[in-house]
């Protein structure tokens, strides 16, 4: 097979193409004796896409960081700050796709609302998200299309435009055969979701659409 990235294929110009890609994991990898803001200016440095300090001011704002936020030390933050210093690392490199891994795991109601908000922001610019998560309900808040994946392989997959999250819960135990409480068969150790929102992978085909998918291990 093959994949591209804003029309380039990752097997043959797999430098451009991660150019245009960000990760951000579960737990965000900052330097803690440096500031937010020096970590969003060294790591774009080192994506030789240096900013003036104005410009990563507003790129942190627009991340959801607060000012008084930006000088202390990344050691102090929270799950939710660092996940906002690495949502500003990808809008500052201007990357078309963003894959995140289980993003709302740990944030309070409040974080995880204001999180679901920033993606949706991040998806309107045409930018392509695809979310891991275990969250059905933010599964079906903000993903455009959902998929089930078990064992390594996409076995379901819809639009959410007229799924809940009672609806997605539903799909999702349908999709895995899983036969109520007493069901042995899929007593996993655990099981995650997957959350996608933005266009399609560019390349990939025309309009607005994300994916959303939820797997079992």
């Amino acid at each position: 097979g093959s994949a591209e990235i804003d029309g380039i294929d990752c097997g043959r110009d797999p430098h451009r193409a991660r150019r245009r890609l960000a990760y951000i994991p579960e737990q965000v990898s900052l330097y803690d004796t440096l500031s937010g803001i020096e970590n969003l200016e060294y790591f774009t440095r080192l994506a030789s896409e240096p900013l003036s300090e104005a410009r990563l001011r507003d790129v942190l704002l627009r991340a959801g960081l607060q000012s008084d936020a930006h000088h202390a030390r990344a050691g102090t933050y929270s799950k939710g700050m660092r996940q906002k210093v690495g949502i500003a690392i990808a809008m500052a490199r201007q990357v078309k796709a963003l894959l995140l891994d289980e993003p709302t795991s740990g944030l309070d109601p409040a974080a995880s609302v204001e999180f679901s908000r920033i993606v949706r922001r991040l998806a309107d610019t045409g930018v392509a998200v695809l979310m891991a998560t275990h969250d059905l309900f933010r599964a079906a808040e903000i993903a455009s299309r959902v998929g089930v994946m078990q064992a390594g392989e996409l076995i379901s997959e819809q639009s959410t435009a007229d799924l809940q999250s009672t609806d997605l819960e539903r799909h999702y135990l349908r999709a895995i055969g899983y036969g109520g409480p007493d069901d042995q068969r899929h007593r996993a150790p655990g099981a995650t979701s997957h959350v996608a929102r933005g266009s399609r992978l560019p390349g990939r085909g025309a309009g607005a659409g994300a994916a959303a998918a939820g797997a079992a291990d």
